[in-house]
């Protein structure tokens, strides 16, 4: 606490002013240097439930003259301390203090985590990453800040908000046909053409250089089997760079699959997940975007209302709350009647005995369940979302799933909400087929599906339809209908979360 209090005093004297004689009819104004009082955002490092800056963190913070790279004085690499639990959010010198210059000029202010000692090379100030061993890295082991800009004595408490400068790759492998789950969980994943080596200015805030492109094996998710991940730099992603997944085929040998991963990710942006599903099957790899989010937790502020569900992909997307962080078992709608409200999570128990919850699953947070005994039936037993506002083109519905047995069968369909059976087509069926509803074996893990839909075509039967079936949809159909998650096994737990439906660009 002594430093805080140091800290104090100095800023009781933010405001005071000298005044000297300089003749009998003459007082000449000199004002005291000011000192500069930092606040860091709040973060966590490491730990989702964090809520302060651990005490003691050190970081690095540079004075530069306003929108230049030139340093104020001797203002360079100084050493700043997060200050104590109390959680003032204020960063600490551990030296004497900055000042801002006396001439009224303004400055900016840079910011670091965690401070190395350095000295100003040629080319400036630099830290070189090592991301050649993935266990002993994450996504926020290097924060940066360049925020603080257009500041002087008048401006009072300067908040910087730090954000990781690197990307994380969050890979949900999925068993296609021919592979088993027990398969899925012994592949090996890993990155190859990866740059492992970065150079980053902090001064200029960027990467000056990437080098030793080589093999890095992606390390699995915490509490999960088939959920993978890696920090990779931000950039252009290179021809080079692929995903590669190693297994053993029926006879006994090592298979290797791989697929480029500019596919799917062709460019990483600083401080942002990538997070991809992976389908496998005996004869390649099928990737497809599931979604992007920030990396780094702080206090959003009035930044929050610009993020969406943590989707920035840039389309729209027809499942308002998919995160479910918002909606509390008492908000989900329970009965035999679709909600005629937009927007509307519910569980649909007609003629059959139901329950429906939201509970908070360790790893996801938020999560829907059901659990149903009986005679269970398509249109009796499910989960639903009722959205609106579809256009004739083909949309991604993405979430994840887990079923407490094993090889639990759920049924995925979209039906427009009228009067009959009305329903989105999947997405290139076969139209003399039953085309309208995907059915999927679920694992006891966590697992990301992704299932495409053709809201242009509508079919009126979950059926083989007869001749004639499918039609083309209409701006009414497309405005009011509801997505469906139907159990087919009874009295099994079935939990989802993280539900998107996004149109295909």
């Amino acid at each position: 606490m002594k430093k805080k209090n140091t800290y104090g005093k100095l800023l009781i004297g933010m405001l005071a002013v000298l005044f000297v004689s300089c003749g009998d009819d003459e007082v000449k104004i000199v004002p005291q240097p000011v000192p500069v009082s930092l606040k860091a955002n709040v973060f966590s490092f490491g730990d989702d439930e964090g809520s302060y800056w651990k005490a003691g963190e050190k970081f690095g913070v540079f004075m530069v003259k306003a929108g230049t790279e030139e340093i104020v004085g001797n203002y360079s690499n100084l050493t700043y301390t997060a200050d104590d639990y109390s959680a003032t959010g204020y960063l600490i010198p551990t030296g004497e203090p900055m000042y801002y210059p006396t001439d009224g000029s303004k400055v900016d202010f840079i910011a670091y985590h965690p401070y190395e000692p350095m000295a100003a090379r040629s080319s400036g100030y630099q830290v070189t990453i090592d991301l050649s061993n993935q266990n002993k890295v994450k996504a926020d082991d290097f924060i940066h800040s360049k925020e603080g800009r257009g500041k002087d004595a008048s401006s009072g408490c300067c908040e910087l908000q730090l954000k990781p400068v690197l990307s994380r790759l969050v890979i949900d492998m999925m068993p296609g046909a021919g592979i088993t789950e027990d398969r899925l969980q012994k592949m090996k994943v890993a990155l190859h053409g990866k740059n492992t080596l970065g150079v980053f200015d902090v001064v200029k805030g960027e990467f000056l250089s990437f080098s030793q492109p080589g093999e890095v094996d992606m390390k699995k998710s915490s509490g999960s089997k088939t959920t993978l991940e890696a920090v990779i730099f931000p950039g252009a992603i290179a021809d080079e760079m692929n995903v590669v997944v190693q297994m053993e085929n029926e006879a006994g040998e090592t298979v290797t699959l791989e697929v480029p991963l500019n596919e799917v990710v062709p460019h990483a942006e600083e401080n942002t997940e990538y997070e991809v599903a992976l389908k496998v099957t005996p004869g390649g790899l099928e990737p497809t975007l599931v979604s992007t989010s920030p990396i780094y937790i702080l206090d959003w502020q009035d930044d929050k209302e610009n993020v969406e569900d943590d989707i920035v992909i840039g389309l729209p997307n027809l499942v308002k709350d998919g995160k479910l962080d918002e909606l509390s078992a008492d908000a989900l709608v329970q009965g035999t009647k679709v909600p005629a409200t937009p927007y509307t999570w519910y569980g649909m128990a007609n003629q059959v005995e139901g329950s429906f919850d939201v509970y908070r699953d360790p790893k996801q947070g938020n999560v829907l369940s059901m659990n149903y005994k009986g005679a269970l039936s398509w249109y009796k037993n499910y989960l639903g979302y009722t959205s609106k506002g579809a256009e004739a083109a083909g949309y991604q519905l993405t979430f994840k799933a887990r079923s407490a047995v094993a090889g639990a069968k759920l049924q995925v369909y979209v039906r427009i909400n009228k009067s009959g059976n009305h329903f989105f087509v999947l997405q290139d069926a076969d139209l003399a087929k039953p085309c309208a509803a995907q059915v999927l074996s679920l694992t006891t893990e966590w697992t990301t599906y992704v299932v495409n839909f053709d809201f242009a075509q509508t079919v009126n039967t979950l059926y083989t339809p007869a001749e004639g079936g499918v039609v083309a949809t209409t701006e009414a159909d497309r405005d009011n209908f509801y997505i469906a998650f139907t159990p087919q096994q009874a009295e099994v737990e079935y939990c989802i979360d993280d539900i998107t439906c996004i149109k295909q660009e």
